[in-house]
Parts: structure tokens; C-alpha cells; sequence
């Protein structure tokens, strides 16, 4: 078939899951679908063109599983407002291509997976409203081009990492209603360049709900809302 994009959301189709003779579709490279039910499709490992897959505002349910990541091709992917639980999928590290990566609103658990710094070409993770914990991955150094970091309303805690001071293109930094519980510390750089951009392209910086560990810096900006105790 010659179809590139697909797209059927925000309409009143209730398909359930996507047919199987779909599975044909080689050059497709776009998919809009809500409504979905049921676990995760697999049928994306059927399409070697697929580059951007949006699957938000369904009824998807259990973990996304391993087989995903033989979707290499993929660059934005959107599972927002779904079911999804289990942990993210350690193979995940290996979608060197993808630059936005959304399950918001979702059940998933777990941790960060520590090679997050693989996905090099990461300019957005959205993962707020979940049931997420640990610590934010010191490899995130390597995410050059991360512009969004939103992981609020989850269970992270322990330190920010000094890393994040290598992480240059930052633009909005959510991280709201964690259990984050130390001091914030050698963070200088971040915050003054996190600053520098919001000025000048806008953006965010949200800290609040957590528990941080007096003195908040000088450097941390007013708008990020960080309390002590």
C-alpha cells in the first residue's frame, strides 16, 4: 500500500484494536489513533517506515512491551492518557532516533532506566502523573537537545544530579509533586542557564510539593516555587 500517514483521531470510531491487515501498510510513517483497547499493539514492528506513533486518549492497557523497541525508526511516540502500567522498557535506551516521548497520565512504575543518555536526540519526556520513582539518571548529561523534562506528580526522590548542569538546552524543568528530599547543591550553571532561556524563548521551571532541605540556593530561580523545610 502507498499510505504514509494515518490519521483517525478525535473522531467516533470505536475499533478497538487496529486490524491486522493493517500489518501490510509498509510505507507508513504516521499514525494518529484514539480509542484503542485492549494491550499494546504490536503491530508497530510491522511497519519499518514508522516515525510518528500517537496512541493518546485510548484505553490501552498492561506494559509496553520489549518487541516496541524493534521499531528503530520511531521519533515521536505519544501513549498519553491511556492505562499503560509496568515498568518502561529497559530496550528503550536503544531507540536512538526518538525526540519525543510522551506517557503522561498513565500507571506506569518503576524507574528511570539509568542508559537514558543513549537517546541522544531526546528533546521531550513527558512522564507526569504516574506511579514513577528513584532518581533522575546522572547520564542524563548526555541528552544535549532535552528541552522538557516533565515528571511531576510521581514518587522520585533523592538528589538532582549535578548532570544536569551538561544539559544545555533545557527550557521547561517539572518536576512538581515528587518526594524529592535533599539539599539542592553544584546545580549553579543549570539554574542560571535554565534562566537565560526562559527569559529569552520562555518555558518553566516548577519544583514545588516536594521536600527540600534548607537553604534553597540563591541561584534556584524565584518561579520554580522550590519551599525547604
Amino acid at each position: 500500500s502507498s499510505v504514509t500517514k494515518l490519521w483517525l483521531h478525535q473522531n467516533k470510531l470505536d475499533y478497538g484494536s487496529i486490524p491486522k491487515g493493517w500489518s501490510g501498510l509498509k510505507r507508513l510513517s504516521d499514525i494518529h489513533l484514539d480509542n484503542l483497547k485492549g494491550s499494546f499493539p504490536l503491530i508497530l514492528q510491522d511497519w519499518p517506515s514508522i516515525q510518528d506513533v500517537n496512541f493518546g486518549n485510548s484505553q490501552l492497557q498492561g506494559e509496553i512491551p520489549d518487541s516496541f523497541c524493534k521499531s528503530r525508526t520511531i521519533q515521536e511516540f505519544h501513549v498519553y492518557n491511556n492505562a499503560l502500567s509496568g515498568p518502561l522498557p529497559e530496550c528503550l535506551c536503544q531507540m536512538r532516533n526518538i525526540t519525543v516521548f510522551d506517557a503522561a497520565n498513565n500507571q506506569l512504575s518503576g524507574s528511570l532506566p539509568s542508559c537514558i543518555g543513549n537517546m541522544t536526540f531526546l528533546f521531550e519526556i513527558h512522564l507526569s502523573t504516574n506511579r514513577l520513582s528513584g532518581g533522575i539518571p546522572s547520564s542524563i548529561s548526555s541528552l544535549g537537545f532535552l528541552q522538557t523534562l516533565d515528571i511531576s506528580y510521581n514518587q522520585f526522590s533523592g538528589e538532582l544530579p549535578t548532570a544536569l548542569n551538561n544539559v544545555g538546552s533545557m527550557q521547561d524543568f517539572i518536576i512538581n509533586d515528587n518526594i524529592f528530599n535533599t539539599a539542592i547543591t553544584g546545580l549553579d550553571a543549570f539554574f542560571n542557564r535554565l534562566g537565560a532561556t526562559i527569559s529569552v524563548y520562555g518555558g518553566s521551571c516548577k519544583m514545588f510539593n516536594n521536600r527540600w532541605k534548607c537553604p534553597i540556593p540563591s541561584y534556584v530561580l524565584n518561579s520554580c516555587n522550590a519551599t525547604c523545610t
